[in-house]
Formats: structure tokens, C-alpha cells, sequence
């Protein structure tokens, strides 16, 4: 999206197109008219292979307006042979190009080159039947100025002839032109010379079977086999060690002023504390008296609520 102009800048330019450029034996699907030109001449005689929409009417275009550019000529000189001469070469020159884009343009459809004998057949048929029908009109209408009525019946027949010979003609372009504009379809690619996928975004994406689509979007795992996992009950994990071996945690003390240091087994206390060790004594050289408890010892627990 982009940004509103403000009063006094100068507007930024605008983005060129990006191109994407295929190869050679692709079709290029978008292509300009300088790039469409170009190929038209480097695939002079190439039959095989696609050519897109663009492709091939930017070639007609710059056939039509070169025939205009000759017509123009030969008008402004009078009709000069030497412009007649070139504009001769020139048609001839671009036949055998203008049959095999053509014929690219069907492959392009999905369908068989030999189709293009169809629209070219009835101009060729309809310029024969134009020739023949002119000449007879021609002849047959001079032997009526005479009176011949079987002449001027031949000379009738000659103008209905070229009449039908305008239609076959004018049959064979629309039928051409209607060949030209179908649409594209991917599965044309079987005309190419080698099956290489086609680098052009543009490009209509062919479509895909399912052994296609399990290549290209593999799955993690069947969906059996996920359920399968899904409707197994939760266990919890347990310890690897054994039941000996697990720590018992301690019971809560009991009102009773009685610690359960081991389960099952009440806290008995000494009779009386133990005397102590030599290295405590005095300096006075008197041991502790047995029933005095030493200094720093803690007493065993005692209920806060007594």
C-alpha cells in the first residue's frame, strides 16, 4: 500500500515489474515485446516446446505493423518494385516462423500441432477456389458479351465460386484466431522436449494426483495409527528402583511427645544423657556432672500447645 503524497513532495517513481525469465525451451508466460520478438527469430524452426499468449501476439503484432510499414512504402513510391521485392522476401521469410510459434501456441492448449492444417486448410482451399472462380468469371464473361447464354451461366458460376472461396478464407482466420486466444492448460507440458518443471510464478500450476501429494506434503504419521495412539489409556511413570530401596518419608509427630524416627516404631528417649568426653572438661580438671545437660544440646521436641 502506498503512502499518501504530501503537499509539496515530489512523487516517488513508481516500481518497475519484475520479470521472470524462463528458459528457452519454457514458455514465458507475461513475456514484453522486445523479449517476445526475440524469441520468435531464435525459435526459427523449433516445432516442440509452448509458447504463451503474449508470446505469440506480440510476434502477430509485429508482423502486422512491419506488412503496414511495407504498404506504406510502396504507396509513397508508387508502388516501387524493389519495395513489392521486399515485401515478397520478407513474407516468405517469416512463414516457416509464423507456422511454428503457431504450432507451440497449440501445444500450449494441449493440443496437437497437426490441428493448425484446419484454419490454414480452408485459406488455401479458399484461395484456390477464388483463383479458379476469377479466371472462369473472366473468360466466360468475355464469350457472353456475344450472347452465349452458357457462357454467361459459366460466369455466374464463376462469381458464386468467389463468393464462397471470400467465405472458406475469412472461416479459416476466424477459426485461426479462435485456436490462438484458448486458454492454457498445464498438462500441455508433454509437448516439451524435456520435462523440466517451469521457473515462471506466473505459470498455471498443473495438477497434482495423490501419489503427487504425498511426495510433495508427506505425513507424519496415519491418522490410524494416531488415534490409535489417542485412545490408549494414560500411565503414569514409575520408579525403576525397588520398594526396599524408596525412602520412607517420616510420620507426623503425634500428641503423645512421641518421635517416630523409623515407621512403627515409637522415639524412646535415654535415661539420661551421656557423660561428656574428656576434651570438655574444665580447666578446673573436674569432668561434667552425668546428669547436667552440656551446653549447646537441644532437647528432644516438644508439643508448642503444652
Amino acid at each position: 500500500m502506498s503512502q499518501p503524497q504530501m503537499p509539496g513532495m515530489p512523487y516517488a517513481p513508481a516500481p518497475q515489474p519484475q520479470v521472470f525469465e524462463t528458459s528457452i525451451d519454457q514458455p514465458w508466460y507475461g513475456i514484453n515485446f522486445g523479449k517476445a520478438i526475440e524469441r520468435f527469430f531464435k525459435k526459427y524452426v523449433v516445432f516442440s516446446g509452448r509458447a504463451s499468449k503474449s508470446e505469440f501476439w506480440w510476434a502477430m503484432l509485429f508482423l502486422i505493423l512491419v506488412n503496414m510499414a511495407f504498404s506504406l512504402l510502396s504507396n509513397l513510391t508508387n508502388s516501387n518494385g524493389f519495395i513489392g521485392f521486399l515485401s515478397s522476401a520478407w513474407s516468405i521469410a517469416v512463414l516457416i516462423p509464423t507456422i511454428s510459434i503457431g504450432v507451440r501456441r497449440l501445444h500450449d492448449t494441449n493440443k496437437p500441432g497437426l490441428l493448425l492444417l484446419l484454419p490454414y486448410g480452408l485459406i488455401v482451399v479458399g484461395m484456390i477456389i477464388a483463383i479458379v472462380g476469377g479466371i472462369g468469371t473472366f473468360f466466360f464473361g468475355l464469350a457472353s458479351v456475344g450472347g452465349n447464354r452458357s457462357a454467361a451461366a459459366a460466369a455466374g458460376s464463376g462469381v458464386i465460386a468467389i463468393l464462397f472461396a471470400v467465405l472458406l478464407i475469412l472461416a479459416g482466420f476466424i477459426v485461426y484466431v479462435v485456436l490462438m486466444c484458448m486458454s492454457t492448460d498445464p498438462a500441455g507440458a508433454r509437448f516439451d522436449r524435456a520435462q523440466v518443471p517451469a521457473m515462471n510464478p506466473m505459470a498455471p500450476a498443473a495438477p497434482m494426483n495423490a501419489q503427487q501429494m504425498q511426495q510433495q506434503y508427506p505425513t507424519q504419521q496415519p491418522y490410524a495409527q494416531a488415534e490409535q495412539q489417542q485412545a490408549q489409556p494414560y500411565t503414569p511413570q514409575t520408579s525403576q528402583q525397588p520398594a526396599e530401596q524408596q525412602q520412607a518419608y517420616p510420620q507426623a509427630p503425634s500428641t503423645d511427645n512421641t518421635y517416630t524416627s523409623n515407621p512403627g516404631q515409637p522415639y524412646e528417649a535415654p535415661a539420661q544423657y551421656p557423660d561428656a568426653p574428656e576434651s570438655q572438661q574444665g580447666q578446673s580438671g573436674q569432668a561434667a556432672q552425668p546428669n547436667q545437660p552440656e551446653q549447646g544440646f537441644n532437647p528432644p521436641f516438644e508439643d508448642p500447645r503444652q
